[in-house]
């Protein structure tokens, strides 16, 4: 059985993002929206403050992942755009005013 978000999809969504650059995201958005319900909803239902935690913590490992770019393009303007902390478990963290600006809509 198809799921919603592989309904949608045809052959390559690609072929038609060049008349609709949008069309990769919205494509997307309900891939991830239909696998977060999959994932939270206990008996078919889900509590909307699951869906927006879920959502929010996508949204800012995103930011991270801009900055990422950002940085390794070259494009820093300091030390304190992006910090990278390690701890001596092997986690890392990730702050810094980049982050913070594509999380603000400002990058």
């Amino acid at each position: 059985m198809k799921t919603r978000a592989q309904s949608a999809v045809r052959d390559d969504p690609r072929r038609s993002e060049a008349g609709n650059p949008l069309q990769g995201p919205r494509l997307v958005a309900r891939a991830l929206l239909h696998r977060i319900h999959q994932e939270i909803a206990e008996d078919g239902r889900f509590r909307m403050i699951d869906l927006l935690a879920a959502l929010g913590a996508i949204g800012g490992f995103s930011c991270v992942i801009a900055a990422l770019d950002v940085a390794e393009a070259g494009q820093c303007r300091d030390g304190a755009d992006l910090v990278i902390v390690e701890t001596r478990d092997g986690s890392r963290y990730y702050a810094g005013n980049l982050p913070n600006a594509f999380s603000a809509g400002r990058p």
